[in-house]
This record gives C-alpha cells, sequence and structure tokens, in this order.
C-alpha cells in the first residue's frame, strides 16, 4: 500500500507541474488506476517512447522507481535499518537497498533519474517550485539508491567497506580495483593482485566482453571488461550464467546447475539496447548526487570534468591543500582552467583522474563533499 501511495503522491506533484486540464483528466484516471494498482509496467510501456509533458516525465520516473523495487516504504526499511545502533548504519544502508531491489535496478533508476531530469534540468535553481524541489528530491534518491545498489555488487565486506577504520581490504574490492585500472592503463599493482586474462565471450545480448581472473590473498574473482567507443571500462556484473542464455543465471558457485566449464560471472546488461552500467560511472554519480556540483560522464580516457559550487577552483585547490583537512585526509586535483586556452572558461571546474583504488576514491569523494560544505568561496 505504502507503494501505491508514493506514486500517487508523484503523479500528484506532476500534475502541480503544469496543470491538469480537463481534455487530459482520462488520461490522469488511467494513470493514477495502474498506479494505486502497481501496474508499472504499463505505465512505461505506454509513455517511454512518447513522453513529452512533465506529467508523463514524472509518472515514468515513478514508475521506474517502482520497477526497481525501491519507493518511499523501501527508504523508510533503509532507515530504520541503517538506525539500529548495533549495525555499521553504511552497511545496513547498502544491505537494504540491495535486498529491496530488482534485478534491473540499476538500469531502472538510471531510467528514473532521467525522467526526474527532463523535469527539472537544474536543482541548484534558487527559483524552483515546491513540486520541482520534490522532484529533485527523488532524484537525489534515485541516485543514491543506485550507487549504494553498485557498491552491493562490487564488495563482499561492506563493514569494512564503508568504515573509516584501518584493517584488511575487502577481496573482491581489492580485485575490482585491480580490474579497473588494467582495464584503464593495461596495467596493475601486483603487489596487491595476480592477474590473468580469459577469453573473449559474446553473451545473450550481442556483447562482447574481454574475462580477466584476478586473485587476491588466495581469493579468485573473474572480471569483464569491455570496450566503449575506444575506452575500457569494468563491467557490474551478477552471478554466473552461460554466454548462451542469461536465464541461466545463479547466484553463486554453490548452486546445483553451476558449471566451471560452461559458467562465467554474468553482465546485469541483459539487453544491447541498455546502457552498461560500469564501475567507473559510480563515481561520476557519486559526484553528481553532491549539492552544487556537476559531472558529465566521460565518453574517454579516465578522469573527468567536474563544475563545482566555488568562486574560482584555483583558489579552492590551494585551499583545501593547505587549509582543510577532514579526518586528517585532504585531496589534490587540478583547476580545470589550464586546460582551456579562452580565459576564463573553466573557472568553477576542476579535473578529477578515477584511477586510484575504488576505496581511496571513496574516502576521496568523502573529503571533497566535506570540504565543499565548508569552503569560505562557495557558491551558494
Amino acid at each position: 500500500m505504502l507503494k501505491n501511495s508514493f506514486a500517487g503522491s508523484l503523479l500528484a506533484i506532476a500534475m502541480l507541474l503544469n496543470g491538469c486540464g480537463d481534455n487530459k483528466a482520462e488520461d490522469f484516471v488511467q494513470l493514477q488506476q495502474d498506479l494505486d494498482k502497481g501496474n508499472y509496467e504499463a505505465i512505461i510501456a505506454k509513455y517511454k517512447d512518447s513522453a513529452s509533458t512533465n506529467e508523463e516525465y514524472m509518472a515514468l520516473a515513478a514508475a521506474y522507481m517502482q520497477s526497481a523495487g525501491l519507493g518511499l516504504a523501501d527508504l523508510m526499511v533503509v532507515i530504520a535499518d541503517s538506525s539500529d545502533e548495533d549495525s555499521d548504519a553504511f552497511a545496513a544502508f547498502v544491505k537494504s537497498t540491495n535486498e529491496s531491489s530488482s534485478k534491473t535496478a540499476l538500469h531502472d533508476l538510471e531510467r528514473s533519474t532521467f525522467y526526474y531530469k527532463e523535469v527539472v534540468k537544474d536543482c541548484d535553481d534558487t527559483n524552483l517550485s515546491a513540486s520541482q524541489e520534490d522532484a529533485c528530491l527523488y532524484r537525489g534518491l534515485a541516485q543514491t539508491f543506485k550507487a549504494a545498489n553498485t557498491i552491493g555488487y562490487i564488495a563482499d565486506d561492506l563493514e569494512s567497506f564503508g568504515s573509516d577504520e584501518g584493517g584488511e581490504a575487502d577481496a573482491k574490492l581489492t580485485s575490482t580495483a585491480c580490474a579497473m585500472e588494467y582495464a584503464l592503463e593495461d596495467s596493475y599493482d601486483s603487489s596487491k593482485c595476480a592477474l590473468t586474462t580469459g577469453p573473449t565471450l559474446t553473451f545473450d545480448n550481442n556483447i562482447t566482453y574481454s574475462s580477466i581472473n584476478i586473485e587476491v590473498n588466495g581469493n579468485e574473482f573473474e572480471h569483464l571488461i569491455r570496450d566503449i567507443n575506444g575506452t575500457k571500462f569494468t563491467v557490474i556484473t551478477d552471478g554466473f550464467c552461460t554466454t548462451e542464455d542469461f536465464a541461466t543465471r545463479v547466484e553463486d558457485k554453490n548452486a546445483s546447475t553451476y558449471d566451471s566449464s560452461t559458467y562465467h560471472v554474468c553482465p546485469i546488461t541483459e539487453s544491447a539496447d541498455q546502457d552498461e552500467i560500469t564501475v567507473e560511472h559510480l563515481i561520476v554519480d557519486a559526484l553528481n548526487s553532491m549539492e552544487g556540483v556537476y559531472c558529465p560522464k566521460p565518453k574517454g580516457a579516465f578522469y573527468a570534468t567536474v563544475k563545482l559550487p566555488v568562486d574560482d577552483s584555483d583558489r579552492f585547490a590551494q585551499w583545501i591543500l593547505e587549509s582543510f583537512h577532514y579526518k586528517n585526509q585532504t585531496v589534490m586535483f587540478a583547476p580545470a582552467s589550464g586546460f582551456y586556452s579562452t580565459p576564463g572558461l573553466g573557472k568553477n571546474q576542476v579535473r578529477i583522474a578515477y584511477v586510484l583504488n575504488i576505496d581511496d576514491l571513496r574516502n576521496a569523494m568523502e573529503v571533497l563533499e566535506e570540504a565543499l560544505k565548508q569552503y569560505p568561496g562557495r557558491i551558494v
């Protein structure tokens, strides 16, 4: 019931954005009925290729959130689990999110975010209506859920991943970092992992991947790498399957049908029409979830140019190195003005590389977010 109430409230918000004329009343009644019945597939099928109004974009965004298995009711459960004093809040949040998510959650959340952005292009606009602010809130939730969902795929020891304390790194997480480094630089840190190349695999989605095998502290992991427009990325996988049929997907190697000679790690992207979800894009999503930050998805290389809510990126870069630290850490980056030939361009932009291991990247994102809150020259 709560999921239906959530979807219905989103539809109500959408109607406030542009108004609901009498000539469209019949359509909105049908939309409300579909939402009340949990018939999100009908909304997606009807509007995904024809949506053109804020009402339709909001309805689609709500439908994709629910298709992902994530909505207001699920958020309440996540908050309750994360507030349990006997558990690690970060680990509980990721665990609860992944338990609530559907198999298509990452792709659904990507689409949900897209349609919320169709309603509100710039959530930093100071003249947003209350309804638009609500749309930005749900967009932020979709991005947060997507990041948590991705983390669930790339790490086993979530307590270690979310901890501020030192300790032995999660083996799966370390293997993912090695895979990212190998994909982007064609090299890896042999002190952390051992790597061997595997066969080239073409799955049921007609997409071809290069497979690599990585060993960390006696634990073996297989990863898939895909070349996208000349840049290699580490793709997100879930379970194991044969290359011939995604229906053979199993959760782990203990499944009765698992066969080591024919099964490989299974990409979550089951259709060539879907955007590939990569580990690298997780970093971009983390940046875009910060208030006032905008980072487009890189289309090549292993760095991103990021717009920050600061008066001057050169001054900010100097301040963060000389005058700021968070948990005895700070970050260094290159002001983007030096990469432009036209004076004045890039004044509030920085260039960030993402070839560090994932744990370091997570720490860097946390430090950057806190620095932006404290920087005296922040632009609201």
